[in-house]
């Protein structure tokens, strides 16, 4: 029988670490769930301090946020991570109007790619997730 996708590691190496920063648990346990079966290790913070602290320890590949969320919004943690790490790769999702529109015009050099929620794993999360990873390596 073969393996569960989850345990097939990403280009035959070790399972890459997705680091989830999101306010709303449902959005994290969804976005993990995917992100376990396209074969990659979800680590989840429920905001941008906790999302750095869990940055911190080391062995992210790339980088979901929401852009709002309390103690510290998406983009303000994304320009310390990408401070402390230029080749992480970080992908940027809000719901807020405001913010798409704004990231239309143009997306911070911090960031990647923005998806505006809600999202499509598959179409618009994976093929960016993808590229960022080999791009690391």
């Amino acid at each position: 029988m073969p393996a569960p996708v989850a345990d097939v590691p990403l280009m035959g190496g070790p399972r890459p670490k997705v680091l989830v920063v999101d306010d709303m648990k449902v959005y994290r346990d969804v976005l993990g769930e995917h992100l376990e079966r396209a074969g990659f290790e979800p680590v989840m913070a429920g905001n941008g301090l906790e999302g750095l602290d869990r940055f911190s320890e080391g062995g992210i590949a790339a980088v979901i946020t929401d852009h709002d969320m309390t103690k510290m919004n998406g983009l303000e943690m994304a320009k310390r991570i990408k401070e402390a790490s230029p080749k992480t790769g970080i992908i940027m999702v809000s719901g807020n109007h405001q913010v798409e529109e704004r990231f239309k015009k143009g997306l911070p050099q911090e960031i990647d790619a923005f998806i505006p929620k809600p999202i499509n794993f598959k179409r618009q999360v994976l093929p960016h997730l993808e590229r960022l990873v080999r791009l690391r390596e």
